[in-house]
């Protein structure tokens, strides 16, 4: 098991036509979002225009999930579907999507035989959670948006807190990851399963 923790601090943010985004990983390390060369890539970006149209990204699939605001995507000659808070759409990034609505979200892209989920979770002062299953997963990346929480996995505890992303790879069978926040939370997890032989 390794883990990763990328602090607010350490963290690039970009411009992009719509507004901006923030890279929370990419792996392999050596992968770039330019090169298209990435298993997976987990973000998050604020859409700072009213309409904004997606870029076409034809090999990788992606999943958005809202975590402030509301958005509406139009996947042309597919579906439209509007997202509120914690709410997830995935499809192919190949197809031409628009989306209207002022929002920040957190993605995950995916590319080969990668997969990978998106779910959001809030927790009271105290309150623990140990639903964030690990079994057939070999990646589990844990986003912050407020508060502070401790993260306890193989016997290991970690601290993070607003706007931290840590990530766990998993080399051996895992059943869970005990989550426990030391005041109000809200989280936004990507779960990921690389399909490699």
């Amino acid at each position: 098991m390794q883990v990763k923790i990328s602090r607010k601090t350490e963290q690039k943010t970009s411009q992009w036509s719509g507004g901006t985004t923030t890279q929370l990983a990419i792996f392999p390390e050596t992968a770039t979002y330019d090169q298209r060369n990435f298993l997976f890539r987990i973000s998050t970006a604020q859409v700072l225009t009213e309409e904004s149209e997606f870029t076409s990204l034809p090999i990788i699939s992606r999943s958005i999930m809202i975590l402030e605001g509301n958005l509406t995507l139009n996947h042309e000659g597919h579906y439209s579907k509007t997202l509120q808070k914690f709410d997830s759409d995935t499809f192919n990034g190949g197809w031409k999507t628009k989306s209207s609505g002022k929002v920040t979200d957190f993605n995950l892209m995916t590319r080969g035989e990668a997969t990978g989920t998106l779910l959001g979770k809030t927790l009271q002062p105290q309150q623990t959670c140990t639903e964030i299953d690990c079994k057939n997963h070999d990646v589990v990346g844990i986003y912050l948006l407020c508060g502070t929480a401790e993260i306890g996995c193989n016997g290991k505890k970690y601290i993070i807190g607003e706007n931290d992303f840590l990530m766990v790879f998993f080399e051996l069978d895992f059943d869970k990851i005990k989550l426990t926040a030391h005041e109000y939370c809200e989280i936004a997890v990507a779960v990921i399963q690389m399909n490699q032989s």
